[in-house]
């Protein structure tokens, strides 16, 4: 459950909001005693995580490499002795 809750606050939201809602079924579905339900539900989860945690990082990495590759395209036009 923590790692939905890390998910939600410093990855992608909607898909760790996701990840919340699906711990907490699991929570609860082991509390009742259906250890299938909440097992397939702890998968849902942890898949919700990993693409918050995907969808994170190349929301960060890709605009790092697309600012790096404009900024030297950017020099490479000033920089040339023609």
């Amino acid at each position: 459950m923590h790692s939905a809750w890390i998910a939600c606050l410093c990855c992608f939201w909607p898909t760790g909001l996701l990840a919340i809602l699906k711990a907490s079924e699991a929570r609860d579905a082991l509390a009742r005693g259906h250890l299938y339900g909440a097992q397939s539900a702890s998968n849902q989860a942890r898949a919700m995580v990993r693409i918050s945690y995907a969808v994170g990082v190349i929301s960060v990495v890709a605009p790092v490499v697309i600012l790096a590759v404009w900024f030297g395209v950017f020099t490479n036009r000033f920089n040339k002795s023609d």
